[in-house]
Parts: C-alpha cells; sequence; structure tokens
C-alpha cells in the first residue's frame, strides 16, 4: 500500500501496508497545515500592528512639521486636527482651548463640519461631556468603549454610535488649558501604543501651545517696552520744567531741552559730560551730595523734594524747587527743577506785604481796644491781659501759630461790644439790677455785629460772640454747648474769667489768682473746656504764669 507522508516540509510517497502509520502521517499533515495557519494569522496581526504603528508615527511627524512652521495658533489647532483626521484615519478630531476660569477660548475640528456647531454652544455655555469632565480631572487617556451608552447626552452622540472615543486634557507645567478629542474604531481604544501615541500628540500640541503663548507674551512685552520707551522719551522731553537723569557718580547722562535752557550749556555739552555738582551753590552742596549718597543706600532716607540755589553758565544764581527720586532697578535718578526764582521774590514782596499789613491791622484793633477802655477806665488793660492769658493757654494746649494769632487778636476786641453799654452802667459801683444786667449781657451780640462785616483771617467775631458761652449750655448769648463753641472762645472764655475775678472791680476788690483758679477747676467740665482748664492751672502752678 502506497502512504503519502510530509517530510521536511516535502509531500514523499512511501510504501506502507500499517494503518498505524498512516494515521500518524495524517495527523503531522494537519499540525503543519495548523502551524502554518497560526504564523499566517501572527504576520497578518504583525503587519496590522506596524500599520497602526506607521499611521501613528506618520500623524505625529505631520502634526510636528505643522508646529514647527505654523506660527498662528487658530491655524495650528485646525490643522492638527486636520492630520490626525486624514493621516492617522480617525473618524473625526476636535480640540477646545480653555481659560483658567473653565471658560472656552476656541474650538478646532475636523471630521464633524456643522455637526460641531451643538458642542460648540455646549462649551460656551460652561458644558462638558462625561468624557471631558472625567479628562479634566486626570493626567492618564480617558477611553470610552461605547459613547452612545456612556455619553447619552453629548451633543456628538449620533456621530460616535458605534464607535470609540479618546479624551485627554491639555496641560504644561501643571497648568491645563484644553481637551483633545478623537473618535476611532472601538477596538482600537484597548491598544496601549495608541494611547501612549496619543498622549504624545498631546504634549506637543500642548508644547507649541506654550511657546505661542511665551512667544506672544515677548511681542507684546517688546512692543509695550518700545511704547513705553517713547512715551517716556516724549514725557522727559515735554515735562515743561528742567529734567535730567543722574548717574551714580553725579554725572548727567539725559538732559531735556529745559535743562539746557535753565543751565545755557547745549546737550552735547551736558550729556556724558558734566556733574551735576557743578552747578550746585557751595552752600547746598554738601547737603545734596549727602542726600545723593542716602538716595542710593535707602531711598527713603533721603528728601524726595527741596529748594536749592542754582548757578547757569553766566554764573546768575537762581532758586530751584527739585523732585527727585531713584530709578526702580538702578543706581539712575531722575530729577525735575522747577525754576522759582520769580515766585521766591513774589513770596518775599508778599510776606512783607503781609506783614505790613497784619502791623496795621494789630494797629487798628488796639486802637480799637482802646476805645473801648476809654469809655470804662476800671477795666483798663482788662482786654490786653486777657489776650495774654488766652495765647498762653493756647500755647501750652499746642495750637497752631495761626490759631494764637488769632487768639491774640479776639483777645484784644472781645469786649468791643461793650461801647454799646452806658458809661454809667459800666462805672456803677454797685451791685447792678436785672435790667442792667441784661443791657451788659448784650455786648457779645454787639461786638459780632460791629465785627462780622471785617474779613479778618481769623473768625474773630464768632469768637467775640461765643466768649460768654459755657460748656453745659448755661451761657450766652446763644446757650451753645460743648464742641458747638469755638476752640479759641472756650480758650477766651477762662482767660477772661480768671483775669476779671483776680483784678479790681468798682463793685468789688479783686479776688486773687488762687480764687480764680479754684473757680474754674470746681467747674472743670460743666462750664469750661477741660483742656483748656488744666492748661491754664499748668501755667500759674507750675510754670509761673503772671500778667504783665
Amino acid at each position: 500500500m502506497s502512504v503519502w507522508l510530509l517530510q521536511k516540509g516535502r509531500v514523499v510517497k512511501q510504501e506502507s501496508n500499517s494503518r498505524q502509520q498512516l494515521a500518524r502521517g495524517l495527523v503531522g499533515l494537519r499540525e503543519r497545515i495548523l502551524e502554518l495557519e497560526a504564523s499566517a494569522s501572527r504576520r497578518k496581526r504583525v503587519e496590522e500592528r506596524l500599520k497602526r504603528l506607521n499611521l501613528m508615527l506618520r500623524a505625529i511627524r505631520s502634526v510636528n512639521q505643522l508646529i514647527v512652521r505654523e506660527k498662528d495658533r487658530d491655524r495650528l489647532l485646525k490643522g492638527a486636527c486636520t492630520k490626525l483626521t486624514k493621516t492617522r484615519g480617525y473618524y473625526h478630531t476636535w480640540i477646545a482651548l480653555l481659560d483658567t476660569s473653565g471658560s472656552v477660548l476656541t474650538t478646532a475640528e475636523a471630521g464633524l463640519g456643522k455637526d460641531f456647531l451643538p458642542m460648540v454652544e455646549w462649551l460656551k455655555r460652561g458644558k462638558l461631556p462625561a468624557c471631558g469632565q472625567k479628562a479634566l480631572a486626570q493626567s492618564a487617556v480617558v477611553v470610552t468603549t461605547d459613547p452612545s451608552s456612556a455619553c447619552t447626552d453629548c451633543p456628538l452622540v449620533d456621530r460616535c454610535d458605534g464607535r470609540g472615543a479618546m479624551v485627554i486634557r491639555l496641560e504644561y507645567g501643571g497648568k491645563v488649558c484644553g481637551l483633545l478629542s478623537v473618535s476611532m474604531p472601538a477596538a482600537l481604544t484597548a491598544d496601549e501604543e495608541e494611547r501612549s501615541l496619543f498622549m504624545e500628540i498631546a504634549g506637543d500640541i500642548t508644547f507649541a501651545l506654550h511657546n505661542m503663548k511665551l512667544e506672544e507674551e515677548r511681542k507684546q512685552a517688546e512692543q509695550q517696552l518700545r511704547e513705553s520707551e517713547l512715551r517716556y522719551r516724549t514725557i522727559f522731553e515735554a515735562t515743561g520744567t528742567a529734567t535730567v537723569i543722574i548717574e551714580e557718580d553725579t554725572t548727567l547722562s539725559m538732559v531735556n531741552t529745559e535743562f539746557e535752557k535753565l543751565s545755557g550749556y547745549s546737550r552735547k555739552e551736558l550729556e556724558g559730560k558734566k556733574s551735576w555738582t557743578e552747578f550746585v551753590a557751595k552752600d547746598d552742596l554738601d547737603r545734596m551730595k549727602e542726600y545723593h549718597r542716602l538716595r542710593r543706600v535707602d531711598p527713603s532716607a533721603a528728601p524726595t523734594n527741596y529748594e536749592f540755589r542754582f548757578i547757569d553758565r553766566q554764573g546768575n544764581w537762581k532758586d530751584i524747587f527739585l523732585t527727585i527720586s531713584m530709578i526702580p532697578g538702578t543706581k539712575q535718578s531722575v530729577a525735575s527743577l522747577l525754576d522759582i526764582t520769580k515766585r521766591k521774590r513774589a513770596e518775599q514782596a508778599l510776606g512783607e506785604g503781609y506783614e505790613k499789613l497784619q502791623r496795621s491791622l494789630e494797629g487798628t484793633i488796639q486802637a480799637m481796644a482802646r476805645v473801648v477802655e476809654a469809655r470804662d477806665p476800671y477795666t483798663a488793660g482788662h482786654q490786653r491781659r486777657v489776650s495774654q492769658l488766652a495765647c498762653a493757654i493756647a500755647e501750652e494746649m499746642g495750637l497752631s501759630e495761626e490759631q494764637i494769632r488769632g487768639i491774640h487778636m479776639a483777645g484784644l476786641i472781645h469786649d468791643i461790644g461793650k461801647i454799646h453799654v452806658p458809661a454809667e452802667i459800666l462805672a456803677y459801683p454797685d451791685r447792678l439790677s436785672a435790667i442792667e444786667f441784661n443791657i451788659i449781657q448784650t455786648h457779645p451780640q454787639v461786638g459780632y455785629e460791629i465785627l462780622k462785616a471785617i474779613e479778618f483771617p481769623w473768625p474773630i467775631a464768632q469768637i467775640v460772640l461765643q466768649h460768654h458761652e459755657r460748656m453745659d449750655g448755661s451761657g450766652y448769648p446763644q446757650g451753645l454747648s460743648g464742641e458747638d463753641i469755638l476752640l479759641e472762645a472756650r480758650i477766651l472764655a477762662i482767660a477772661d474769667v480768671v483775669e476779671a475775678m483776680s483784678s479790681h472791680r468798682p463793685y468789688r476788690p479783686a479776688h486773687g489768682v488762687d480764687k480764680a483758679l479754684l473757680e474754674i477747676l470746681r467747674n472743670r467740665g460743666r462750664l469750661y473746656d477741660p483742656g483748656a482748664v488744666d492748661a491754664c492751672s499748668a501755667l500759674f502752678v507750675r510754670k509761673g504764669f503772671k500778667f504783665k
């Protein structure tokens, strides 16, 4: 019997009469056939895998080439979507960029067309499909094998039926900036190499976006710097005042036209050649050199505004108001020099005129005071002494020189309203009747009416009107109380009481200073201002105040 056997890959004829040998031959033939089929299957899988990898690598290369040449963000995103869809063979691709709050900045797609518009509207409203939400919460790829069941409310669910999807967040340096999503055959979603290469593409796109942002920021910074320099030069030149930049070694490195006019030198003669010390009067030089040194050690230690005398090319002296500060991050300072020579001369003339006016005003007030005292010889010198004590109290309380000057003037004429009181009442040696006392009480109001039309630099008329008011409202003529009474009037009231009680009157002998102080201390806070009482008491007890 002839038997065909498989030997070393060849079928040979062998004569045998054994069924057992025939069976073994058939088994061997079947195993070899199965082996060949398995080998062919493996080869096909390898070929398919190589094809997928090749497509993915082509997609990566294509996207990277796009990244190298494309400088526009939106064109880059659109191009990346197109490359991944066409080159890799995805069904569709979309990218959404988000800001730090999660709001959409821009989108791009390929393979969807108008079907992507509902997704854009979703993104604008701050909504994301389930896979997108999950991707933002993790760095790994989010795989969806059946989007139609996993993302039922997604605007793209109809385009994903029977397909798989991968989504990954775009991030750089720990900052998330968007999402990359692709649709593919469901079987591909399980491929680790596919996922790995997908992550690589996402990283490349994010890196490109980051570089674009840096480049954009660089260009903006350069543009802002150019604009800043232009503004600076324009402002520097058009300030209307002489302006210079001073180096640490005192050299003038930059000057404007106004400084040329002020100094009498040209810019070529000044910049990099002259020191600011050459323009400062000798008496001011040491002080300004110390300011220059301190300013570079501790800017807060040197004044930023002060006056000095400037010497120009012709040797003329000019009064200058200087404003100077350090340029941040440098050892340079920028200074503005305002010529105040004319203003200083005008101020000097005005000051002399003001002093003359003040002397004239004081002379007038003293003349008015003498008129009052001429009608009341028993109280001669009362207003002057009240003014003296009131000014001392005000100084003890720390009032300004201007306030003290106003109190001085008001004190000299605080009883001017008594000009309206009959002389026989003023000089009456006995106790006054109620009617006569009421007439006396009109003198603050009368004094106010006399003085109110005169434009004093101080509220003289109001002080005179209120000098008989009391803290508890029991005074006259308005019954004012507390802070409603001018402080100057409260001070004058105490001086008036102390002087009156310590001096002789037609109807009584002098009580003396001790009783006067006892009166104001006993009524401290009720009738008289506490601070003014304390100051008055300190003047007599600790400082030995005496009327002149």
